[in-house]
């Protein structure tokens, strides 16, 4: 007589979810900071907040891509950079933050409110010293909703080192006239207890990564990013950046297959409305979204209906129409910069 299968009891009924403070990491201008993190549960995800005074020389405007853009980069290492779990600018960081959760802008007011939250965003720009206040949260697995055991990383495991990295900008990069950032970063993290109970279901073997990579603008019309073939693709984010300032510049963007087959086509205006009804807030100048992970009509959740297998498409291009009147900069001063939600299943060596 055959040994019955065992029954594994499920994952989500049988952890625990906990948060906790790691660290503060002193500002340095124009360095990178690195903490490696606690070796304890499945990391879901990553809190950062910058905690700095700004002085300005005279009354400045913050940079185009906003306050954030005074992190040039965040990574994420899983085993000392062999695998890049997180790579995007601070400015486009804060967009991530922002897909997590419908009406999870901290820029702008919540709900009942008329001004941003001060112990979760200021960014003030008057002449003398200013208090600057900038958070991120840093997705690593899907989300911390339905699916988030998917992409959770076992920090327990001996094979496994994760690290964070934070590169810092000059004062500019915060505002106009800023001459100099004092500062601090605190870092917290959210994770899940791994039962060690050895009939609970583990959760898959899946990584997630979060990825900005940046294409010239060379002319008006359209500016093509071919898309790579490397996993399942859930998120899209268009920024466009025409003369160093971000741009609403532009026709249209649109995803197709194979060259000829076009997925998506979406006029500005639709963009616009369609991103507004999906998140409750308006996406910044110059940020279009393509979410291809809202088949439930819930931000960054629900099934793979709309999501791409990239490895199962010969071609896979996102294409802006830059407007014919748009004014382009000198050369290195127009770009789309693209960023990327991917899930992948790792290929044992």
């Amino acid at each position: 007589m055959s040994a019955q299968p065992q029954v594994m009891r499920p994952f989500r009924d049988n952890t625990r979810q906990r948060r906790q403070d790691i660290d503060s990491l002193t500002w340095a201008t124009s360095s990178t900071l690195t903490r490696e993190l606690p070796r304890v549960g499945y990391l879901n995800r990553i809190w950062v907040q910058l905690q700095a005074t700004v002085a300005l020389s005279s009354a400045g405007a913050l940079h185009t891509r906003g306050a954030h853009n005074i992190v040039n980069r965040f990574k994420v290492n899983l085993n000392l950079g062999s695998n890049l779990l997180f790579d995007c600018s601070g400015p486009m960081a804060a967009v991530y933050s922002d897909l997590q959760q419908r009406g999870a802008n901290v820029r702008l007011a919540g709900v009942g409110a008329t001004t941003a939250d001060a112990d979760i965003y200021s960014a003030p720009v008057a002449m003398g010293n200013n208090s600057a206040v900038l958070t991120w949260c840093i997705p690593v697995a899907l989300n911390n909703g339905d699916e988030f055991d998917i992409g959770l990383i076992d920090l327990q495991s001996s094979q496994t080192r994760v690290t964070l990295e934070i590169t810092t900008g000059a004062p500019t990069d915060y505002s106009t006239n800023a001459t100099t950032v004092t500062g601090t970063f605190y870092v917290a993290y959210e994770y899940y207890e791994i039962p060690y109970e050895s009939d609970v279901a583990q959760p898959p073997f899946v990584i997630v990564r979060t990825l900005e990579e940046s294409v010239p603008i060379n002319a008006v019309g359209d500016v093509t990013y071919e898309i790579p073939k490397m996993g399942i693709l859930y998120q899209l984010v268009n920024e466009v950046i025409l003369n160093s300032s971000r741009s609403n510049s532009i026709d249209s963007q649109r995803l197709t297959f194979n060259r000829t087959d076009t997925i998506y086509n979406d006029r500005r205006w639709f963009t616009r409305a369609r991103n507004r009804f999906d998140y409750a807030w308006d996406p910044a100048t110059g940020i279009y979204i393509h979410d291809l992970w809202h088949g439930s009509n819930r931000v960054s959740t629900g099934d793979l209906r709309d999501a791409i297998d990239t490895e199962r498409v010969s071609t896979i291009q996102d294409i802006v129409t830059v407007s014919s009147g748009a004014s382009l900069g000198s050369s290195g001063t127009n770009n789309l910069r693209v960023g990327r939600r991917i899930m992948q299943v790792p290929v044992a060596a």
